[in-house]
């Protein structure tokens, strides 16, 4: 069971709606138990990913986290035949995402007017996008995500790294410092702290990067130098590969791996 594991989730059968959906779970090899939260009265299976995608198999790194999104439908593939490995990362999927790995209770209105923002509703939530407006709505009500101005989201705007820090500081309750004493303390890690848009993130990048949930990236070596220096880059946006890897490690630290 060891081996096959990541490729592990639930899938319930909502027999009001006639559907199944993945649920995830949490797959603990060493007990051999694989639970997962009730979401009420239906059929309850677990099944294993059995096919992959060519572009995910072929990465060279992050393989065994994209499938493992997959087995546990935090994430999909963005095309019918491939993963979408070079796909940049939403914020609309991004929020849909931490909700199903929070295992956090949908909090939404079907009134578009009452929504947060006026830019998420969707008429058919099923399988309609990589993101889903109830998911981006209960990840605004538990403050996990904010807008770009007011009643506007932008679930479609690429994901930068700075962004990815902060929403997922919240969503982990990372302790966060002072923004001074951070912003000090993270120019001495990178060579680009200069690039961070907003005071607020420091804390957040800080704590993020301390986690290890989102590591530096190392910069060519300079003649003399012995040591590589690394920049944050915080206005980079993330790939859907990236955002696996971050994904398997944010379930690492919540013990969900």
């Amino acid at each position: 069971m060891n081996a096959a594991s990541s490729n592990l989730g639930i899938w319930w059968y909502n027999p009001s709606q006639g559907e199944w959906t993945n649920i995830g779970g949490k797959v603990d090899a060493k007990k051999k138990t694989v639970t997962a939260t009730f979401k009420g009265f239906g059929y309850y299976v677990v099944k294993s990913l059995r096919y992959s995608y060519s572009d995910a198999i072929s990465h060279k790194t992050a393989r065994n986290d994209i499938e493992l999104m997959l087995a546990r439908g935090y994430m999909k593939a963005s095309k019918t035949d491939a993963f979408g490995i070079y796909d940049p990362m939403t914020r609309g999927e991004f929020a849909t995402i931490i909700v199903k790995l929070l295992d956090i209770e949908l909090d939404y209105d079907t009134d578009k007017s009452k929504l947060t923002f006026d830019d998420i509703y969707q008429e058919n939530v099923i399988n309609s996008m990589l993101w889903d407006y109830r998911y981006i709505e209960t990840a605004a009500r538990k403050g996990i995500i904010r807008g770009i101005a007011p009643r506007s989201f932008a679930p479609n705007m690429e994901l930068t790294r700075e962004e990815a820090a902060s929403i997922i500081a919240r969503a982990m309750n990372l302790k966060l410092g002072e923004v001074d004493k951070d912003k000090a303390a993270l120019q001495k890690q990178f060579e680009d702290v200069g690039k961070i848009k907003s005071n607020y993130s420091y804390p957040a990048i800080l704590a993020v990067t301390k986690a290890g949930i989102i590591t530096g990236v190392a910069n060519s070596l300079k003649e003399g130098e012995k040591k590589p220096t690394y920049n944050f880059n915080p206005d980079a946006v993330l790939n859907r590969a990236d955002m696996a890897t971050i994904v398997k490690r944010m379930m690492s630290k919540l013990k969900l791996l």
